[in-house]
């Protein structure tokens, strides 16, 4: 049987400010972490989102 994962990229976003957004690729977990660690120590609220690139 065929295993189905979603391996769509995580975008890391911050309200109002659209030029702190990055992407990530679907596997990178401890580049996220790292990137949303960043944008808190700089007192941002950073969100994650998986996009439906499918």
């Amino acid at each position: 049987m065929a295993h189905i994962a979603k391996r769509s990229c995580s975008r890391v976003t911050v309200k109002n400010k659209p030029e702190l957004a990055r992407r990530c690729v679907f596997n990178r977990v401890p580049e996220v972490e790292a990137c949303m660690t960043e944008l808190r120590t700089q007192r941002f609220t950073p969100r994650v989102v998986q996009l439906d690139e499918s």
